[in-house]
């Protein structure tokens, strides 16, 4: 027989999950991107970047990257999520 008390943890262990996943899948993209954009950044130094502007550049890829999941995943995952709250209650 299950005990429901023990199922209240469920979603947040659940969404702790996810969020894992999803952080290291977005270190992952950022991880691969830079080792295949490894030649671009090359030619950005030969061109005059000093290492400080070519980690700004990646900054700037990870802070897009982010921001694009968040646009898409904030309003794609919000409805479920409300939806889950009434069927849950």
């Amino acid at each position: 027989m299950a005990h429901f008390g023990q199922v209240r943890r469920l979603p947040a262990a659940l969404a702790g999950l996810l969020a894992v996943m999803a952080a290291l899948t977005i270190a992952h993209l950022l991880i691969t991107g830079i080792r295949r954009r490894r030649r671009e950044l090359a030619v950005l130094r030969a061109l005059g970047f000093v290492p400080r502007r070519v980690s700004w550049a990646i900054a700037w890829q990870a802070t897009t990257v982010v921001m694009v999941a968040v646009v898409i995943g904030l309003p794609l995952g919000s409805p479920w999520g409300a939806a889950w709250v009434v069927v849950a209650g």
